[in-house]
């Protein structure tokens, strides 16, 4: 190993320090840190390039050590170098992030509120207050059934396809939803088989924070997941307090409109066409030279044009370590299972704790669109505060919020039911849970290699819908039974959180 403080310049001008070389065949393996400008800054970036040696008096100045074309960049250090303004990701962030993975609330927790007046509504006797939680059931079932398959199936045709497919298919259920009832004589299965669907395609919605990430450079990943998922707050917030006033005398089937219909057209008219595929799940399949023509895309719609000249995307290298025999690990190798388990396993504690405190919200006070808006306003500071993960680890930060939430939620087997204390109790268990559901996304891709990372996301949204699947009968338990469940399930996940890596390629 040849350690190395030399400057060079790269591509078109860019300056960089050479932080150690190795050979590797006719190539040199190269780590590197650039020195340019703040907006180029990152820990340090791995590549290969074909090497010239420059002279040693040329070297011994400072002049290029390195020259080659073209450059072989892995897909992190290829997309922070073409960041540029940015425009395109935040166009991308708009348009299907805000669209698709923001209002995936509509479709888990509208039921909450459309289904008091579906059990109201005269013309519809078979829906009641006891066989509606089967249908809401039905689309917790079907979020299990689509995490199942969305890993394998975006493995095969990437996440693009697999995210806007899901979208038609949300809005074609937002259109049944409204027209069935009336169409089948208030058949309370054929509800069931509806939301059954909307559960497989929102796994599709939920998939788009992992394709929204992989799109932008590793040191903006955090702060992405939590933009999304404080607009995914923002927006069940303003649902929860719009049905309790604004539209509360409205139809249910004007509300599942405006809801669940109108995001999805938006994502289908505004994001289809500027979405392109994944850098680094294009560079996973070895299709590199597809990759390397969607990052000159990026960097022509960021205004940097230049900066994607001369290179080329990286395929993963073999890993000796895994044991696999060409590219990336098996998700179900050595390496990578436990990880797989630990990460499932803190999935299942945020998807019934989630979703169980919302469907809960009527047994913390007696207003449950008060209570509603109060648990979705709380999950906006549980995120802002999950940005602490960008200064203190993803690791200390999720390990310590799974703690504190648990403890909080444990208190509520003791506190006096339907009191002031219980429902602080839950609201700030709910605060810590918020934090853990940004940091276990961002885990997801930071702790598995970029082939493996939708295989994985699909256990994990597994997972958490396996946990979801009970939310709507826990909302029906006391919440002094309901909330100490959740609560030792988070104090399991933060024990479990220490065995995870901080990245993939370290140790825990």
């Amino acid at each position: 190993l040849k350690v190395c403080s030399r400057i060079f310049t790269l591509g078109q001008g860019h300056m960089y320090c050479l932080l150690f070389q190795r050979p590797q065949g006719n190539k040199q393996v190269v780590s590197v840190a650039p020195v340019d400008s703040p907006q180029r800054r990152i820990s340090g970036s791995t590549f290969c390039c074909e090497a010239q040696a420059a002279s040693p008096g040329a070297a011994g100045k400072g002049l290029p050590l390195l020259s080659g074309t073209p450059c072989v960049l892995e897909a992190d250090a290829a997309l922070e170098r073409t960041f540029g303004s940015g425009a395109y990701q935040l166009a991308l962030f708009i348009t299907v992030g805000l669209t698709l993975y923001s209002s995936t609330w509509a479709f888990s927790l509208l039921p909450v509120f459309t289904d008091i007046k579906l059990a109201a509504d005269a013309s519809l006797p078979n829906f009641t207050s006891t066989s509606l939680p089967i249908a809401s059931t039905a689309l917790f079932l079907g979020w299990l059934l689509g995490s199942a398959g969305v890993g394998p199936a975006t493995e095969r045709w990437g996440m693009k396809k697999i995210i806007f497919g899901g979208a038609v298919g949300l809005l074609l259920c937002s259109l049944a939803t409204v027209a069935l009832p009336s169409v089948t004589g208030d058949s309370i299965a054929a509800l069931a088989v509806v939301r059954l669907f909307s559960g497989i395609f929102v796994t599709a919605g939920i998939l788009t924070g992992v394709y929204v990430q992989d799109l932008v450079p590793a040191r903006w990943r955090n702060r992405v997941m939590v933009a999304l998922n404080v607009a995914y707050s923002m927006g069940a917030a303003v649902m929860s307090i719009a049905c309790g006033t604004l539209t509360l005398g409205l139809d249910w089937r004007i509300e599942s409109l405006l809801w669940c219909a109108v995001p999805t057209l938006a994502a289908l008219v505004f994001g289809f066409p500027l979405a392109r595929e994944s850098v680094s799940f294009l560079a996973g399949k070895g299709r590199s030279k597809e990759a390397s023509a969607v990052l000159a895309d990026i960097a022509q719609k960021n205004g940097d044009e230049a900066s994607a000249a001369g290179i080329s995307i990286a395929t993963p290298s073999k890993s000796s370590d895994a044991g696999a025999s060409q590219g990336a690990p098996s998700l179900w190798s050595p390496v990578l299972l436990p990880r797989v388990l630990a990460l499932a396993t803190c999935f299942v504690a945020c998807g019934l704790g989630y979703y169980g405190l919302s469907y809960s919200a009527g047994g913390l006070s007696s207003n449950i669109y008060t209570s509603s808006a109060l648990l979705n306003l709380v999950d906006i500071v549980g995120y802002m505060v999950a940005l602490s993960a960008d200064v203190l680890g993803r690791k200390t930060v999720q390990s310590t919020a799974f703690l504190a939430g648990g403890i909080c939620l444990l208190l509520g087997a003791v506190l006096q039911p339907g009191s002031m204390a219980l429902q602080a109790s839950a609201i700030a268990g709910r605060l810590f849970l918020d934090v853990c559901f940004t940091t276990i996304y961002v885990g997801v891709v930071e702790a598995f290699p970029a082939p493996t990372r939708s295989s994985a996301m699909g256990v994990c949204q597994l997972a958490a819908r396996l946990g979801g699947l009970f939310a709507p009968f826990c909302g029906t338990l006391p919440a002094s039974v309901s909330c100490p469940l959740f609560g030792a399930l988070l104090v399991l996940s933060a024990g479990l959180t220490l065995s995870l890596p901080e990245k993939d390629g370290e140790s825990a």
